[in-house]
């Protein structure tokens, strides 16, 4: 029986979960063994075991069919890119085949205004830091990640070392975890510094997905605006009827 550490138990299960999906889908298992089973092999209650399953649910990775069982989308599944798993970046681009790489660009103190302020819900202007980072694909720049970050939000003893992914850092380096985001997806084209950024001539079509990652207690806590080459990462969501 395996333990899960908290106080992440949530997020941690529901990754174990995926991952185990992925080794009985790859040895051609599409149906999970019964909640009572597969709580035994985690080591978690049914309730906390059935929270998991029905997130994946929601994100169209699973299909519970009543009198049935619970049953695998394998093309779900396998999309590169679904947007509604909160993936890091560099583990998009590895699962697409990709030579990924992080890169932490600049790290600076900075006056967070206007839309920043608003969106981090704080007084205009309030004292941050913004973090810019690159993730590679095959020697080239792929997606360009700007993190605006509220120095409040910050603990003091913070090294400045950055994991690939924005909820890790949390974890690391801020006051309180993410426990949510919330993205807007905004088509546009390359323009000043994240063109620059990417090496993309000015015009160039380009994704904009700016996230609000929230607290437990509903609290913005930073900010993220990512820039995304559309010619390495395409976007989908996979959506499933759930069971009444």
């Amino acid at each position: 029986m395996r333990r899960l550490d908290q106080p992440s138990l949530h997020v941690e299960l529901k990754r174990e979960l995926l991952r185990y999906i992925r080794e009985r889908v790859e040895q051609g298992e599409t149906q999970l063994p019964p909640e009572a089973e597969l709580s035994e092999h985690f080591g978690v209650s049914r309730p906390t075991l059935r929270t998991a399953a029905l997130s994946l649910q929601k994100e169209g990775i699973l299909t519970r069919v009543h009198g049935r069982g619970t049953f695998v989308n394998r093309r779900a599944l396998g999309l590169g890119a679904n947007i509604s798993l909160g993936q890091s970046f560099l583990s998009i681009l590895r699962q697409l085949g990709h030579r990924a790489e992080h890169r932490m660009m600049a790290a600076a103190e900075a006056v967070l205004t206007g839309d920043e302020a608003a969106k981090l819900e704080l007084p205009d202007p309030t004292p941050g830091r913004v973090i810019t980072r690159r993730f590679d694909a095959d020697g080239r720049p792929a997606v360009l990640a700007v993190d605006h970050v509220p120095l409040a939000h910050l603990r003091p003893d913070w090294d400045g070392a950055y994991r690939d992914s924005v909820f890790d850092f949390a974890d690391d380096a801020c006051r309180e975890s993410i426990a949510y985001s919330i993205a807007e997806i905004i088509p546009g084209t390359a323009a000043g510094d994240p063109a620059q950024q990417l090496e993309l001539t000015a015009g160039s079509p380009l994704l904009l997905l700016e996230h609000v990652h929230f607290t437990r207690r509903d609290r913005p806590l930073v900010l993220t605006r990512a820039f995304v080459n559309p010619a390495f990462i395409r976007f989908y969501v996979a959506r499933t009827r759930l069971e009444v």
